[in-house]
């Protein structure tokens, strides 16, 4: 599909959501949608938990990534959004490649907080841990995910920035947002 054009406005955060948008947009225009129902339905687009900032003291940003394309996807987008320090929450389930995603992501952070939730697919908090201080120099371990905020708040300062990233799950548990995170 073609690139979205840089006039239609897009509800979703990232570089990589406008290249999924122009086939969503290319789609639309080919079973007959109208430009103007196309353009408002991009601009109202929004997926919970994917390049979602929130509102707050700290800048906090979501986002569910889980596998190693989409964390490199958000790694690409971390570069473009400026903060002083990267703190990272991160937590992953058993049976995702979470050593690409950890190798992805700790490079790249100044605090790399591995942490667990409360589901049996869950990593454990301390093998992550583990991984982490391979590529990160301050690795930090959490074994409860409800707590990892608090204490990457406390860490950071104004201009830093809290990625909590790994996995929906980790969203879910630390905001407490079930319904909307998992689409229910």
């Amino acid at each position: 599909a073609k690139p979205l054009p840089k006039e239609i406005a897009l509800g979703l955060n990232g570089s990589f959501q406008r290249e999924n948008a122009s086939l969503a947009y290319a789609f639309a225009r080919e079973i007959g949608i109208g430009e103007k129902g196309i353009r408002k339905g991009l601009k109202k687009a929004f997926i919970p938990a994917r390049m979602e900032f929130l509102k707050g003291k700290h800048r906090v940003l979501l986002d569910s990534a889980h596998n190693p394309t989409g964390v490199w996807a958000l790694a690409r987008e971390l570069k473009k959004i400026p903060h002083a320090r990267l703190i990272v929450i991160f937590a992953a389930m058993k049976d995702k490649e979470y050593e690409k995603e950890i190798w992805r992501l700790a490079r790249e952070a100044d605090v790399f907080i591995c942490t667990q939730v409360s589901i049996e697919r869950s990593e454990n908090h301390a093998k992550l841990y583990e991984i982490a201080k391979k590529y990160c120099k301050n690795p930090l371990a959490v074994k409860d995910a409800r707590i990892a905020l608090p204490i990457a708040k406390s860490l950071a300062k104004k201009k830093d920035l809290i990625l909590v990233a790994g996995s929906i799950y980790l969203i879910s548990e630390i905001f407490g947002k079930k319904e909307e995170v998992m689409g229910m």
